[in-house]
C-alpha cells in the first residue's frame, strides 16, 4: 500500500511540495523502539543516495550505522516524549566527508485513537549559513582582539613617548635656569639621549605604517658587511657592559666583506635582534654569530644568529613575537619597555630579502633568533666623506615652524651657507622672483600656500629655477604625499627630525654632484 495514495496528506498541493522542495522531507512510522520509513522525497533521496522504493518499509536501525542511528533518533524520541512539534539544529558528518549543519522540524502525527503513529520531518541544509555565521563570529572576535591589542599598544606608546618627552622638557627647563657650564652640558646630553629615544619610537611606528601600505622598500647597494656588523657590536656593547653581561661577536673569516643589499635595513634587523637580546638578559651574556652556509661566485648564503641567556619566552607566546602591536607582556606592571614593533619590522625586512627568520626559546634559559638569507656579493666602493663639507651657496628655507627654522638655519650656517628664511609657499614664490637661490628647502604642510603648490608655481613661472634643486622637508613619510613630491617638481625628500649627518651629504650631492635635466 502506498502512503502517498491512501492518506489525506497526499493531496495535490502536498505532492507538489513533496516532489520539488529542496528541503529533505521524510515520514517515519513509530514501531515500538524503532522507526520505519514510510516515505522520503527526492531531496532526501539525494542525501541518502537511496530511492524512496529502496527505503520504504525498512526499519531505520537496519539501514544506518549505530552511531548515526543514535545521533538522529535522540530527537525523534524527544518528539515522542514531549508529544509536540520540535525544531532543532544539528551538526553531522555521517552523510558526507565534510561537516554539514541541518535545521530540522519534527511533527507528530496521531491516529484516530490519539496515539502518535508517525513522525513527519522537514530538514534543511544550513551549512553555508552556519559557515557564514562562524566566519562572522571569528572575524568579530578577531576584530575585538585586534582592537584590544591596539588599545594596549597605544596606551603603551603614550607611556613610551612621554618618558623621553618628560626628559627633554625637564632638562630644557633646568638649562634655562642653570649657570653651571658642566651641568648645562650634562643636561644637553640628556636632551640628546631623550631625543634619540623618541626618534627611535617614531621611526618604529612609521616603519610599520610603511609596511601596512606596502611602502617599505629596499635600496640595495654595495656595502661593507663587516663594518655594519662591527658598528652594531660597538653600539650595543656599552649597554651590555652597563648590565654586567658578556657580549661577544663571532664573525667567521669566510663571511664576505662586501655584499650587495640594503645595508641599512640589514643593520636595522641586527639592532632589533641584538638590542632585544641585551634588554632581556640580566645574567650570562649575548652572542652574535655570523657565518656562511654556502656560497658561489655570485652570492653567499648568510646565517646570522643571536643567542642570549635571558628570561626566555613561553611557547604559548611564540606566535605573538612577529605580529605588530603584540607584546609578550603588555601589562601595566611589565618590567621591560618597548613598542612591540621591532620584530614585526625585522620579519618584514627579511621577507623582502626573500630570507627567513626563526627563533627557539626556553623560559629562564634564553632565546636564539636566526636569520638566513642569500645575498649577492658586492664590490668595495670608495665614497668621499662629505658630512663635513662646506655648502657654499645661497639657500632658501621655506618652513612655518619657528623651531625648525632656527635648527635648519644654524645647521646650514655652520657649513658656510648663506640662508634666507620664509614662512610659507607664497613668500617662497615672491622670494624666488627677486633672488637667485642655489637650493630651496621646502616644507610640505604650511598655511597660505603649501609646499607642493609653491614648488609647482616656481617651476612653471620661473624659467631660471628649472635646474635649481628643491628638496622637500617633512615629517610625513607614510601618506600618499610621499609619492607626489616628484610630480610637484621636487628633487628629493628629507624627513624630520633633521640630522646633520643626513642633511649635509644630501645637500652637497644635489648642490655639486647631481645633474638636474
Amino acid at each position: 500500500m502506498s502512503f502517498q495514495k491512501d492518506l489525506p496528506l497526499t493531496n495535490h498541493l502536498f505532492s507538489g511540495i513533496w516532489q520539488n522542495s529542496p528541503d529533505n522531507f521524510f515520514i517515519l512510522e513509530v514501531c515500538g523502539e524503532d522507526f520505519r520509513f514510510v516515505g522520503i522525497n527526492p531531496a532526501q533521496e539525494r542525501v541518502l543516495n537511496l530511492t524512496n522504493s529502496e527505503v520504504e518499509g525498512t526499519n531505520l536501525r537496519d539501514m544506518i550505522e549505530p552511531d548515526f542511528y543514535d545521533f538522529v533518533t535522540r530527537n525523534y524520541r524527544r518528539c515522542l516524549q514531549e508529544q509536540r512539534s520540535i525544531q532543532y539544529e544539528e551538526e553531522e558528518a555521517f552523510t558526507s566527508e565534510e561537516i554539514r549543519w541541518w535545521s530540522t522540524m519534527l511533527n507528530p502525527i496521531r491516529d484516530d485513537e490519539g496515539n502518535i503513529r508517525y513522525i513527519y520531518g522537514i530538514s534543511r541544509n544550513i551549512t553555508e549559513l552556519k559557515r557564514s555565521q562562524i566566519q562572522y563570529q571569528e572575524a568579530a572576535k578577531a576584530a575585538e582582539e585586534a582592537n584590544r591589542v591596539k588599545t594596549n599598544f597605544l596606551a603603551n606608546m603614550s607611556h613610551e613617548m612621554r618618558t623621553p618627552l618628560n626628559g627633554i622638557a625637564g632638562a630644557a627647563n633646568l638649562i634655562l635656569n642653570s649657570n653651571n657650564p658642566e651641568e648645562t652640558l650634562e643636561l644637553a646630553a640628556l636632551i640628546s639621549q631623550s631625543a634619540d629615544a623618541l626618534t627611535h619610537l617614531t621611526q618604529d611606528i612609521l616603519e610599520y605604517a610603511k609596511i601596512g601600505v606596502g611602502k617599505l622598500t629596499l635600496e640595495p647597494d654595495s656595502f661593507d658587511f663587516h663594518q655594519a656588523i662591527d658598528s652594531v657590536y660597538r653600539l650595543l656593547l656599552p649597554q651590555a657592559q652597563n648590565k654586567n653581561i658578556e657580549f661577544t661577536l663571532t664573525l667567521e673569516p669566510q663571511v664576505p666583506r662586501y655584499l650587495f643589499a640594503d645595508g641599512q635595513r640589514i643593520k636595522q634587523v641586527l639592532l632589533n635582534l641584538v638590542g632585544n637580546a641585551v634588554k632581556f638578559t640580566e645574567q650570562g651574556g649575548v652572542n652574535l654569530q655570523v657565518r656562511v652556509i654556502d656560497s658561489d661566485s655570485a652570492q653567499a648564503h648568510i646565517e646570522i644568529q643571536v643567542q642570549d641567556t635571558g628570561i626566555g619566552i613561553k611557547e604559548e607566546h611564540f606566535d605573538k613575537l612577529f605580529k605588530p602591536f603584540s607584546q609578550v607582556d603588555d601589562s601595566k606592571t611589565k618590567q621591560y619597555e618597548g613598542t612591540g614593533l621591532g620584530l614585526a619590522i625585522s620579519k618584514s625586512i627579511v621577507d623582502l630579502m626573500d630570507g627567513e627568520i626563526s627563533m627557539s626559546s626556553q623560559i629562564g634559559q634564553g632565546s636564539v633568533f636566526t636569520v638566513n638569507c642569500a645575498i649577492a656579493l658586492g664590490q668595495p666602493e670608495i665614497k668621499e666623506d662629505i658630512a663635513d663639507q662646506q655648502l657654499h651657496g645661497h639657500f632658501l628655507i621655506v618652513e612655518d615652524n619657528s623651531v625648525n627654522q632656527i635648527i635648519l638655519k644654524k645647521l646650514l650656517l655652520k657649513h658656510g651657507a648663506q640662508v634666507t628664511v620664509v614662512a610659507n609657499g607664497q613668500e617662497a614664490l615672491a622670494a624666488c622672483q627677486t633672488t637667485d637661490f642655489d637650493m630651496v628647502l621646502m616644507d610640505w604642510h604650511m598655511p597660505v600656500m603649501d609646499g607642493f603648490e609653491a614648488t609647482r608655481q616656481i617651476r612653471q613661472q620661473l624659467d631660471h629655477y628649472h635646474k635649481v634643486p628643491i628638496i622637500g622637508v617633512t615629517a610625513n613619510v607614510i601618506d600618499s604625499e610621499t609619492d607626489h613630491h616628484l610630480q610637484a617638481g621636487m628633487n628629493d625628500v628629507l624627513t624630520k627630525p633633521i640630522r646633520r649627518d643626513e642633511l649635509v651629504p644630501k645637500l652637497y650631492e644635489w648642490l655639486y654632484l647631481n645633474d638636474i635635466d
